[in-house]
């Protein structure tokens, strides 16, 4: 998996109101590729520390990289992340992870490569990071001098009874999405990283819909919504999707 690195902000592109890009110096990096992602930790104070999953959004530039944050309200990193990080302050990240996806360098259409990229789920990261790839071969507080700012955990939503079901109970809507079972595919969650099949998950039914949680860190996974104008299937809390082959 890797080890666990310094990493200083160097540089910042503001890409949305409520997204940007940070740029790190990893002394030691020993490069990623496209599809790949990394673990961030940050420490407070007190001792408390949060550690999250970002996927890596430029190609290897020596020993820098980049990651694209989305702000997720009422979360414990991304605002500060987004919106409180600034140049020079430092946090730990681990990988190069992942290998599910990668897209080696090389010619577009090529056995290792191929051209068409179908991308489904959450994040955009790996859809920035394919595309420039491909193109080229003190103010503020520190998270331990604001830790509640920094770091705020996220409540578990709960229904009247207070009960939920397994991950099984996906099978019926997800079937009618996709040709597969997709409660046998391993997800991976885009939060802490956790790795486990879509079936042990913890359903949670809504009026409309379902939604899955991670076990790891309760993140939200999935949320499926079978609505009057057709089915919906939001997936940006998973990070990767793995299918078993077929036999």
């Amino acid at each position: 998996m890797g080890s666990w690195y310094p990493a200083t902000l160097v540089a910042l592109r503001q890409e949305t109101w409520t997204a940007r890009t940070l740029r790190f110096d990893v002394p030691g990096w020993p490069g990623h590729l496209p599809g790949q992602h990394v673990d961030v930790r940050l420490t407070a104070e007190d001792g408390y520390v949060a550690r999250r999953s970002y996927s890596l959004s430029a190609p290897a530039d020596g020993e820098t990289i980049s990651m694209t944050v989305q702000l997720v309200e009422d979360g414990e990193v991304s605002p500060y992340l987004v919106e409180e990080m600034e140049l020079g302050d430092q946090l730990e990240v681990l990988g190069p992870v992942g290998g599910w996806f990668v897209w080696p360098p090389g010619p577009a259409a090529s056995p290792d490569r191929p051209g068409p990229v179908l991308l489904i789920g959450g994040g955009w990261s790996h859809a920035v990071r394919g595309a420039r790839d491909a193109d080229v071969g003190g103010g503020r507080s520190r998270p331990g001098e604001r830790a509640g700012r920094a770091f705020r955990s996220n409540r578990r939503m709960t229904v009247d009874d207070n009960t939920y079901l397994d991950g099984n109970a996906l099978a019926g809507p997800l079937g009618a999405v996709f040709a597969a079972d997709l409660t046998a595919a391993t997800g991976v969650c885009a939060g802490c990283g956790h790795e486990e099949v879509l079936a042990a998950a913890p359903v949670y039914g809504a009026p409309m819909g379902l939604v899955a949680r991670c076990n790891g860190c309760d993140m939200v996974l999935l949320r499926y919504a079978d609505l009057p104008t057709g089915q919906t299937l939001e997936m940006s809390g998973i990070a990767a999707l793995h299918l078993p082959s077929r036999a």
